[in-house]
């Protein structure tokens, strides 16, 4: 069910601004800092979230891993390399 909630226009140096209901926000799942992409359609200002690139953690793609998978093709030639430094020191 789509909830309307009201806001105001201010001038802010250049700029017009409004504010964002704290409960709009939470429902959004935005904050300080977050970016929105803005249009107009139908003489409607639409304002959508831009979501992050999700951040990855080493330990986690590895945990993806299946270390038992066969190494295959240019992935066997290049694990076969030679080292070249102390890639294998760690």
């Amino acid at each position: 069910m789509a909830v309307s909630r009201t806001t105001s226009v201010r001038k802010v140096g250049g700029s017009l601004m409004f504010a964002i209901p704290k409960a709009t926000a939470e429902e959004l799942a935005i904050g300080e800092r977050s970016t929105l992409s803005l249009t107009v359609e139908d003489g409607r200002l639409v304002a959508v979230p831009e979501r992050a690139k999700p951040r990855y953690r080493i330990e986690d793609l590895v945990a993806q891993c299946d270390l038992d998978a066969p190494i295959e093709g240019e992935d066997r030639d290049w694990h076969d390399m030679p080292d070249i430094g102390r890639e294998r020191d760690a």
